[in-house]
């Protein structure tokens, strides 16, 4: 038997789902009807972990011209599912040529009269832009008239606007409320849940619930829920330590590609935690992770070659991964790689640079200095004092070597000392400008890219 069009949208649209806390932009208020919200969620505790079966609609054939002009016929009656049908047609170009802004039309149409994976199309419309711009109040709008008639998916994505403030005011219940939902239908969805109970977001926290929320996960197969499982293990949140537990679930999540996994178990190969030492292994699970692009990798598989842990000494090859982990904003990377480039141009001075090829330009080593300085990192802020002062690499400056100095220096206590002799030479009028802009500071936030994740 061929699967319905609404049994297709459980197996490729789900959107958004979330392993752990991201940031948001707060937007306008939402169009939830807290009446029917509240008996919605009435009763909802816990983690659930019941599957649910989503609602679908009547059985099709695949699409095929005379099948086209039935629900054109239908369609036109009014009939909703036959406009959903021929919405999804026009989506996927099946049957028709593919035509968005005719699908959009034809889902509006079966949304007004309530057909539930309808409204959600409407939704995941205005949310990504194919319905002519984004629209993310809109979106929050429709995925609750689907969410309220069931449809899991919108439920989901609901959780995630509300968690991040994205076309409705943040609210942490509610994201709570609606993951919660969701959860019955996507194992997935339950590493939020537990991220959730180990934050106290929306819920009261409760460590144990967490531990059993990516247990839960974890025993169906999800990486990111074993992976946050190993977390876990290691730290003792909601479990007794237990190192070679940890590293047994890093290894299994590791082993599906999940990146943070496999950064987790190279840092225990590194410690010797929970499994015997091994550097070669953790250079190993490092290029896994960094060969697909995951920042903390590529930093530390620089770090490796800097040093010659694991892997041959590079120091060319230490630059690379570095610079990409830098260009991709890992605050750390930008530090080292500021140190590296300060190495060079040292090393130029005394005629013993290496013929790598790159260029050993003081004001390159400023830049990534004062670039993690305005992220927030102390050892960069206190570096980025210290170039105002030389006048090597940017133009020198009293006032803005004493405002980072005085910033470094609440982490730092050289650098504190440091700002405490800029004083000494400075007038009043430029200690009070230099205080005022260090008061002021405020770090740049990183904002972690949302993942998105089809199921």
């Amino acid at each position: 038997m061929n699967p319905t069009r609404a049994e297709s949208e459980n197996s490729s649209e789900l959107l958004c789902v979330e392993a752990r806390p991201k940031i948001g932009v707060v937007a306008p208020r939402s169009y939830v009807d807290l009446t029917a919200f509240a008996l919605v969620v009435f009763g909802l505790s816990g983690c659930v972990h019941a599957p649910r079966t989503p609602s679908t609609s009547q059985s099709i054939a695949p699409s095929r011209p005379e099948q086209i002009r039935t629900w054109e016929t239908a369609a036109n009656r009014g009939d909703a599912s036959a406009q959903f049908n021929l919405g999804f047609a026009y989506e996927d170009g099946d049957g028709v040529p593919k035509n968005t802004a005719e699908a959009f039309k034809w889902y509006c149409r079966a949304a007004a009269r309530g057909y539930p994976q309808a409204q959600f199309k409407v939704g995941r419309f205005y949310h990504s832009g194919q319905a002519g711009q984004t629209n993310y109040a809109e979106a929050v709008k429709w995925y609750t008239k689907a969410a309220l008639n069931g449809v899991p998916h919108a439920q989901n994505n609901l959780g995630f606007m509300y968690r991040n403030g994205v076309g409705a005011q943040k609210d942490s219940f509610k994201a709570f409320a609606w993951f919660s939902m969701a959860a019955r239908t996507f194992p997935d969805v339950g590493v939020t849940l537990g991220a959730l109970y180990e934050l106290g977001e929306g819920v009261e926290r409760n460590d144990k619930e967490a531990f059993n929320c990516y247990l839960r996960g974890a025993n169906r197969g999800v990486s990111e829920a074993q992976n946050s499982l190993g977390t876990a293990y290691l730290s003792g949140t909601g479990v007794q330590t237990n190192y070679a537990e940890a590293v047994s679930w890093f290894q299994k999540a590791a082993s599906q590609g999940n990146l943070r996994a496999q950064v987790n178990l190279a840092k225990a190969y590194v410690e010797g935690l929970g499994i015997a030492k091994n550097p070669p292994e953790a250079a190993k699970w490092y290029r896994k992770a960094a060969e697909r692009g995951f920042p903390e990798a590529e930093r530390t598989l620089g770090f490796l070659y800097l040093t010659g842990l694991g892997v041959p000494m590079d120091p060319v090859e230490a630059f690379r991964w570095t610079s990409r982990a830098a260009e991709k904003g890992n605050i750390p990377a930008q530090y080292n790689l500021g140190r590296m480039y300060l190495a060079m141009v040292a090393a130029a001075e005394t005629n013993a640079a290496s013929a790598s090829g790159i260029t050993t330009n003081i004001s390159n080593a400023f830049l990534w200095f004062s670039t993690a300085a305005e992220a927030g990192l102390p050892e960069a802020q206190f570096m980025t004092a210290q170039f105002y002062v030389s006048g090597k690499g940017v133009a020198r400056s009293i006032v803005a070597a004493y405002k980072w100095a005085t910033i470094a220096g609440k982490s730092l206590p050289q650098a504190e000392r440091f700002s405490e002799g800029l004083k000494k030479a400075m007038s009043p009028f430029e200690v009070k400008l230099a205080e005022r802009l260090a008061s002021d500071f405020v770090p740049r936030r990183i904002e972690e890219p949302i993942e998105v994740k089809l199921q």
